[in-house]
């Protein structure tokens, strides 16, 4: 016992003096608050810079992001039929009544790019870039249609090439005729099963 009580005397003592130490060494470490630190005002013209950079990223990614998901919605859409987009023209073409205005070129124009731009997306011919001497050449020797279509486009772009650059002037019968000639076109050329579908619902 008198051993034990020894060596906890000792223990006691040790742990004592390392607490003592310890305080003391705490307490010569403690220094006054400092004051406040002046802030350079270089720094707030680099923060206002590098806000003003972020903030123009950010509106120009979002406009990316913006115009990329429409352009993955058109793409997605799948295109009009050549003979429908056609149709709408020619819809909006009559509608327009420009021969009553006195456009008649301008009517004519816009007919005869109705019928490229159809044969183009229908049968994947670049009929705009050729002129209608080329066209008729390329149209002779072509099988993709029939003797009486090809007749019918010759006599159609002829008429359109008078009013265009001849400066003819056509009576109202022959204007309907031409806007007619080219229904009649579509009408005709357009894909087999369209023209089923219209001959059942009659």
């Amino acid at each position: 016992m008198i051993l034990l009580g020894g060596w906890l005397g000792v223990v006691l003592g040790i742990v004592l003096g390392i607490v003592t130490t310890a305080g003391l060494g705490f307490a010569e470490d403690i220094r006054d608050i400092k004051g406040p630190v002046d802030f350079p005002s270089n720094f707030f013209w680099l923060f206002f810079l590098l806000g003003c950079v972020g903030l123009v990223g950010l509106f120009w990614g979002v406009r990316w992001f913006l115009r990329k998901s429409r352009q993955t919605q058109k793409t997605s859409e799948p295109p009009l039929p050549a003979h429908v987009v056609a149709y709408r023209r020619l819809e909006q073409l009559k509608s327009q009544n420009w021969p009553q205005q006195g456009m008649v070129k301008e009517f004519f124009v816009e007919l005869c790019d109705i019928v490229r731009r159809y044969i183009e997306a229908r049968f994947q011919i670049k009929a705009i870039e050729m002129t209608t001497e080329e066209f008729l050449r390329f149209l002779q020797d072509s099988d993709w249609l029939n003797f009486s279509h090809k007749q019918l486009l010759k006599e159609f772009m002829n008429c359109c090439d008078l009013v265009k650059f001849a400066r003819y002037g056509p009576t109202p019968s022959e204007i309907d005729h031409s806007f007619l000639a080219a229904q009649r076109f579509v009408d005709e050329t357009k894909p087999l099963e369209q023209i089923v579908k219209i001959q059942q619902g009659r």
